[in-house]
């Protein structure tokens, strides 16, 4: 007898899904709702701790590949449409999975899917060159709501930096501009500086729907997944950190020069920094993204947003038949309008 799989109701036995707007798993058929923490407890789900090997079977969980880009998903039976959120191929059931490292921490969905296709419909609105799939309503309730994996990065550095420093002096018909050499200093830590550990999603791509808050992480659970599907990384902690120290460089600099614009400098230009990191550590989580892929022409177009905050960002083509039939149909209205013209003009006279 198979195993059964999903999050069931314990009032009615229906599949529960997690419900972004209330934080809680969701029954559709009675209304029930659960904390999603308290029901894997009764359920003694959370087999396992954080960075050790995920027992998906224990956790109700299933692995779906991809066999056109090679993506693995893990989700429940209540997941959806099974096909890749990424290249929008067909999954199928992979069992022969080995397992992965059980999340620390996952940042729930807070925009629930309706939201998502609002969003994604406001975005398309008007575009009258855009081909039809990216209009058509069966397509479009094909986004998915994917956990995509991160490796969280906690440092602390001592950072110093010197600056150009620019104040300028009104003088009646002339500006008075003057340089300052300006040095910061100091001991700072960042907390949970994020990197995608996805090779399918593209790093310009993520980086364009943060931020993301992760003062609403949670210890991760995985009834947070029901209804949702999960990548796993397959990108390195070791080779994300590479990302990790270029934005904790950076983002110490713009600390320093925070501090020296208190000095009303006009612009603040770096000359030199150094960043020393004295302590770093990791954790891995997952964090909330809806995506639709769409396929047209040979290419893949996606739209992604942030499951949390809503910000989003895609790229569309255009219908080359659509543009080349608007500039002919403008050709021939001007033509009109000329030829309508002169034939007035003539009659007139």
């Amino acid at each position: 007898m198979a195993q059964e799989k999903g999050y069931k109701c314990p009032s009615c036995g229906g599949a529960m899904a997690f419900d972004p707007a209330s934080g809680k798993l969701k029954c559709p058929f009675c209304g029930s709702d659960f904390i999603p923490e308290e029901y894997d407890r009764q359920k003694a789900a959370n087999s396992g701790a954080p960075g050790t090997e995920w027992s998906l079977n224990a956790d109700d969980m299933q692995v779906f590949t991809c066999n056109n880009c090679g993506g693995e998903v893990i989700g429940d039976e209540n997941t959806g449409a099974l096909t890749c959120p990424y290249c929008d191929e067909p999954l199928v059931l992979n069992e022969r999975f080995t397992g992965s490292l059980k999340p620390e921490f996952v940042l729930p969905f807070k925009i629930d899917k309706s939201k998502a296709k609002n969003a994604y419909g406001e975005y398309i609105a008007g575009k009258k060159l855009l081909p039809n799939i990216f209009k058509n309503d069966r397509h479009i309730s094909d986004i998915k709501g994917v956990y995509v994996p991160f490796w969280l990065y906690d440092a602390t550095v001592n950072a110093s930096a010197e600056f150009d420093g620019t104040k300028e002096t009104d003088q009646g018909d002339s500006t008075k501009i003057d340089h300052f050499k300006v040095t910061r200093s100091g001991s700072m830590s960042f907390k949970h500086i994020p990197v995608d550990a996805s090779t399918r999603m593209e790093d310009d791509l993520m980086d364009s729907i943060e931020p993301f808050d992760s003062k609403d992480l949670k210890p991760f659970t995985p009834a947070y997944l029901a209804g949702f599907m999960a990548d796993k990384y397959d990108v390195s902690k070791e080779d994300c950190k590479k990302r990790a120290d270029i934005r904790i460089q950076n983002s110490a600099v713009d600390v320093l020069k925070e501090s020296a614009k208190e000095q009303d400098y006009k612009y603040l230009k770096t000359v030199s920094s150094n960043v020393t990191q004295t302590s770093i550590s990791s954790h891995y989580a997952l964090y909330p993204v809806w995506i639709l892929s769409t396929k047209w022409d040979g290419k893949i177009y996606r739209f992604a947003m942030n499951g949390q905050t809503g910000k989003f960002i895609g790229n569309l083509p255009y219908d080359k038949g659509a543009y080349t039939r608007s500039l002919i149909l403008t050709g021939i209205i001007s033509a009109l309008v000329i030829f309508g013209g002169l034939f007035l003009y003539w009659f007139i006279r």
